[in-house]
């Protein structure tokens, strides 16, 4: 450990000289790149034209009918959905704002639950009486 101490600087110079020169090159390494993705980019290899190979030249009055059909189906699906999700949500919401009328429904809510340990703490004895 004394040998660390003792040469702390020597030590933080060579760290430092080692990320010089991984910083230098890297600064080279990128200055070479440049030049060679301008020159791929002038040559136009990075963009390749993109041709279909085969496109429809008309589509069917009936294939389009179908498919609107199909949309509008699955458009009424989605909106049966939201609204049974809000149905659902409702009825939760009404059921978590109702107090726990039984025993076993109280045991069941965190709210009441919570609010029977303090009333037991407030109402039981002292515990030094205990």
């Amino acid at each position: 450990m004394d040998i660390i101490t003792d040469n702390l600087v020597l030590i933080i110079l060579v760290i430092g000289g080692a990320i010089s020169q991984w910083w230098n090159a890297r600064q080279e390494s990128k200055k070479k790149q440049v030049p060679e993705l301008e020159e791929m980019a002038q040559k136009e290899v990075l963009i390749p034209e993109f041709v279909p190979h085969h496109l429809p030249e008309k589509i069917s009055e009936a294939a389009v009918n179908h498919e609107l059909a199909r949309q509008q189906a699955l458009s009424e699906k989605v909106k049966e959905a939201k609204r049974l999700k809000s149905e659902k949500q409702a009825k939760q919401s009404l059921q978590e704002t109702r107090p726990a009328s039984g025993f076993k429904a109280r045991l069941k809510s965190k709210e009441q639950l919570r609010d029977a340990f303090v009333l037991k703490e407030i109402l039981d004895k002292p515990v030094g009486l205990r």
